[in-house]
């Protein structure tokens, strides 16, 4: 099975990332996992396999924190068994809009 995974992040706080797998008869499932330091992740997303010769998945995951995140993908196996594609960063691109509000002003005139 050939798994190949890559990734963008946007100005509008989202990170897109694409999968293209081959020959994934022997599999149950995929799951989408980040993480902020490279060695904790979570899962964040899943997808069933297509069943087909070759197949493209798409991922869209908000980018919450505005930072940089490493992703990689655990692919199940029909036995229980899992292995994981290589790791990939993907660097924020979010713009944020932040508004400081002071109050009571502290002067008048």
């Amino acid at each position: 099975m050939t798994t190949i995974i890559n990734g963008t992040s946007g100005n509008d706080c989202f990170f897109r990332l694409y999968l293209k797998t081959s020959d994934e008869y022997n599999v149950t499932r995929y799951e989408l996992e980040s993480s902020t330091d490279g060695i904790n992740y979570a899962v964040c997303d899943t997808a069933m396999p297509g069943r087909q010769s070759v197949n493209d998945y798409s991922f869209i995951i908000e980018d919450k924190k505005g930072m940089g995140q490493y992703f990689r993908i655990k692919i199940i196996h029909v036995d229980g068994s899992f292995t994981y594609s290589s790791t990939i960063t993907i660097g924020s691109n979010c713009k944020t809009a932040f508004i400081l509000t002071a109050s009571p002003i502290p002067f008048a005139s």
